[in-house]
């Protein structure tokens, strides 16, 4: 905790000494007139404008670089603030909006501005702390779900059975069971799925592997029934197939299994074969 406090009064400090430095900038800009300096134009804003920025951006990051965890929210609490703080200076800004006169404009511009800084700055670090989290939990997935670890094992195994059930996860099922969360119900994703599945056990040696809720036939079943829920005819009596043959591939001894895949993938293909030629005999027939 004590990290955590040293943290925010660390930024909370660059940001008020950065401050000081605009307050210095402001009153050595109203001296020139006074001491005949002619060259003194409004390009002194610009620089009051630029510190203030730059003391939003120097006190999130000194908050974050200091803080030990929750980088986040260290993030999120500091913009928090710095953005009160500048409402705070428009609110000031129009309620004497006589008294400062034309001043108004590259005030608004400044503190609105430090605003806008500060939602970015905010967003840029959210980008790359969710994308470093994600980083380390696909790595921490592929520690645990590399195929050759349950190929190294069977690997010493001098008998040619294999268990009905793996209890070693396969990364690309993984990979491929996000996906099917994500896309949009379509038979061609489902089917392109389905190959990928399978091809994939192929490769795991018929060991019905795992992903991270299901296993390969329990995945590759849930598709089967997705496809068949919205098929008629002929075409549905394919998707109930292929869901009773995974529905009893985990059942199976790994010599079945294996037979199992090669029969269910060729009605696989002779089913897209199927659906190819009724699509060219529709196009010919529309043209014709």
């Amino acid at each position: 905790m004590a990290r955590y406090f040293v943290a925010i009064i660390s930024a909370l400090l660059a940001f008020a000494l950065i401050q000081l430095l605009v307050i210095a900038v402001i009153e050595w800009a109203h001296v020139m007139p006074r001491a005949g300096v002619s060259a003194g134009v409004d390009i002194y804003h610009l620089f009051v404008a630029f510190l203030d920025w730059a003391a939003c951006i120097a006190c999130v990051t000194v908050g974050v670089a200091l803080a030990p965890g929750r980088k986040l929210s260290m993030a999120v609490g500091l913009c928090l603030a710095v953005a009160l703080w500048h409402l705070a200076q428009i609110f000031v800004v129009f309620s004497f909006a006589q008294a400062i006169g034309t001043g108004i404009v590259p005030l608004s511009i400044v503190y609105y501005g430090g605003l806008i800084v500060t939602g970015a700055l905010c967003c840029l670090l959210y980008e790359r702390v969710s994308g470093s989290s994600e980083l380390e939990r696909r790595r921490a997935l592929a520690a645990i779900a590399g195929p050759s670890v349950y190929k190294q094992a069977l690997s010493t195994v001098e008998s040619e059975t294999v268990p009905l059930e793996s209890g070693f996860f396969d990364f690309d099922l993984i990979l491929l069971e996000d996906e099917l969360l994500k896309i949009r119900p379509d038979r061609d994703a489902y089917i392109s799925a389905l190959r990928l599945g399978m091809a994939i056990e192929r490769d795991c040696g018929y060991v019905n592997c795992r992903a991270r809720s299901s296993s390969f036939a329990e995945l590759m079943l849930d598709v089967s029934m997705r496809l068949s829920a919205t098929a008629v005819g002929q075409e549905q009596s394919v998707w109930v197939s292929l869901a009773n043959g995974f529905r009893l591939y985990k059942f199976e001894e790994s010599n079945i299994r294996r037979e199992r895949i090669a029969a269910l993938l060729k009605l696989l293909d002779n089913e897209i074969l199927v659906s190819a030629s009724e699509k060219r005999e529709s196009v010919e027939s529309v043209l014709v």
